[in-house]
């Protein structure tokens, strides 16, 4: 598919059919472009900066061979079963995401152990290339396996998927998602996300959740959502 077809498969569908991508989607390149930007910055002569750039790139990696394998156990399981096939250029890029995942994991080890501006600057190249291989594969899955999908599934069917997907993950990680899924959605995808979380968990955990989310806003994102969940908004700014 090239990119005018792609274009016009999100305009005629993806705004009226249930994207099961978009909204985990926006949250890995909301972090991955943070991260790259830290990782960007290391300045080896700075050792705690250069340890808290590291910790926030083997986060980075941890989610991500976490979301291969939630989509390889999920969504293209019902692609395969919707057409046979559809996944297998997929998977294919997901065995070699594994592979730089490994890399990238094995050079944040050597920075930690041996800083060094060249290595440093090594590491931010083979991120970005990373991060420039997941921006054009999340766009395949959003506009091709999305295809395959709506053709082939109702809404509600790709929900189901998306809900057994969801009760698979543990705490901890769908706490660590939240707020880099805030900061990616825009106004009233955020709404909707913390509406639905609101009426679906009991208010304690609401509260610790609505914290998560506010967390990495800017003022006005934190107004608007408080406003948009019939709450006082809360002052004050805290960015991740």
């Amino acid at each position: 598919m090239n990119l005018s077809d792609a274009t016009q498969l999100l305009r005629a569908e993806a705004l009226t059919r249930y994207d099961i991508y978009r909204w985990i989607h926006k949250a890995l390149r909301a972090r991955m472009c943070r991260v790259l930007v830290a990782v960007g910055g290391i300045d080896v002569s700075d050792g705690p900066a250069t340890a808290r750039a590291l910790d926030q790139l083997d986060a980075l990696l941890a989610v991500c061979r976490g979301h291969l394998q939630h989509e390889n156990d999920f969504v293209h399981a019902a692609l395969e079963a919707a057409q046979p096939g559809s996944s297998a250029d997929a998977a294919d890029e997901h065995v070699d995401h594994e592979t730089h995942i490994a890399a990238l994991a094995a050079a944040s080890a050597a920075l930690r152990r041996e800083p060094a501006a060249d290595g440093a600057l090594r590491l931010y190249h083979a991120l970005a290339l990373f991060v420039s291989e997941n921006l054009v594969h999340m766009h395949m899955e959003e506009t091709e396996h999305n295809a395959v999908l709506w053709r082939h599934c109702t809404d509600a069917q790709i929900q189901a998927v998306e809900q057994r997907l969801m009760a698979s993950l543990p705490p901890a990680e769908l706490a660590d998602t939240l707020p880099w899924m805030s900061l990616g959605l825009n106004a009233t995808e955020r709404a909707q996300l913390l509406g639905g979380l609101q009426q679906a968990v009991p208010a304690p955990v609401f509260e610790t959740m609505l914290d998560s989310a506010m967390a990495p806003l800017t003022e006005p994102q934190r107004t608007a959502l408080a406003r948009a969940l019939g709450r006082a908004p809360v002052p004050g700014l805290v960015m991740c």
